[in-house]
């Protein structure tokens, strides 16, 4: 039997690479999701990292990865305080992305040896089931693409979700749990060339919703008497990238949606469960300053004894599984903020690091 199943691993494990493979060379690949660098200015790194809070000297924005002057073609790192700053909510999940023909997951690939640093050197193609994007230093020297499942238009179904070669490592139970309900929008809906990014969220990914009970049917999560506490497994899409024939799959910020208002709309086009908005007025007003946006972010936050309660900052509840959110009411902390602006202008702010 052991014999029998490493052979069927294996199988699925070639399968998957050939799949890869024939993806890769039809152009269908897309962008690797993009780094998103703090906000607020920063100090120490790893269990240390913290901000700079406003009473210390160095707080302001990150002038260490954000591109304060404005120089910078690169609009994803150029703040604007003429513009609205939009505030969306930052979830606690895995980061995936989605055609109508694959999903892939991000992967870190800075802990991984040698092995997965050669694959930098290979000009964006690798042998077997991992693609690193070209274009984008940050990119590509920190993340890698895996094939999580694929649609076969021969058997007309989606394939390799649950297959014996996914290692739990890369793609556990919970990942599976998660996406295997949106599978059939993502080939229904979404068109030919766009890819849209979104966290898979799950009670037993991370540790920051293992206070509330499971609801582990998700395809019966449209009932509307919900528990407060009963979390579904789910998707939140926060980016879309659309390819082109000029962009040539390079990793460029052009090629992703610049607009949330436009990310939120083809959510809701799309029948996908929008990451959602942190206030109800969307945005901060135009002249901000970092104080303000440092403010105004403690002011949806509120401080408790330990890590799960440090934000009661509730998740939105706009519809159910079939509009954009398939929660009703929960008390679920949220890991942080994304701060957007419609030049592309993309950050991040951490909840417990604000806080502390």
């Amino acid at each position: 039997k052991n014999d029998e199943k490493k052979k069927e691993k294996l199988r699925c494990k070639q399968q998957r690479e050939k799949r890869m493979a024939v993806l890769r060379d039809a152009g269908k690949v897309p962008l690797c999701q993009r780094k998103t660098s703090h906000f607020f200015s920063y100090a120490g790194n790893g269990k240390r990292f913290r901000y700079i809070s406003p009473d210390e000297d160095g707080f302001g924005l990150n002038v260490k990865d954000l591109d304060v002057s404005g120089a910078s073609s690169d609009t994803s790192i150029t703040p604007d305080s003429n513009l609205p700053l939009f505030l969306t909510q930052k979830w606690d999940g895995t980061t995936c992305q989605a055609t109508n023909t694959a999903v892939f997951k991000r992967l870190d690939i800075r802990a991984g040896g040698k092995d997965k640093k050669d694959r930098l050197t290979k000009g964006g193609k690798v042998k077997g089931n991992h693609h690193v994007s070209k274009g984008s230093t940050i990119a590509a020297s920190r993340y890698d693409l895996y094939l999580v499942c694929w649609f076969d238009v021969e058997t007309g179904r989606w394939e390799g979700l649950r297959d014996p070669d996914n290692s739990e490592s890369v793609i556990p139970k919970q990942l599976a749990d998660c996406i295997e309900p949106y599978l059939n929008r993502f080939r229904d809906n979404l068109p030919d060339g766009l890819c849209c990014y979104f966290e898979a969220v799950h009670r037993e990914i991370n540790a920051r919703y293992r206070h509330l009970d499971a609801d582990l049917n998700p395809c019966e999560s449209d009932v509307e008497d919900h528990s407060e506490s009963a979390f579904i497994p789910h998707i939140r899409v926060f980016d879309f990238s659309q390819s082109t024939t000029e962009s040539n799959h390079v990793d460029l910020p052009d090629t992703f949606l610049k607009s949330i208002l436009e990310i939120e709309g083809l959510s809701l086009k799309y029948s996908l469960p929008f990451v959602g908005y942190a206030t109800s007025e969307k945005s901060l007003p135009l002249q901000w300053t970092p104080h303000q946006v440092y403010q105004s972010l403690l002011a949806l936050c509120a401080t408790g004894p330990g890590p799960v309660e440090k934000s009661r900052h509730n998740l939105s509840n706009t519809g159910d599984l079939n509009c954009t959110d398939p929660l009703k009411s929960l008390n679920a902390p949220l890991e942080g903020f994304v701060l957007r602006q419609e030049n592309g202008f993309t950050s991040k702010v951490r909840v417990e690091c604000a806080l502390n």
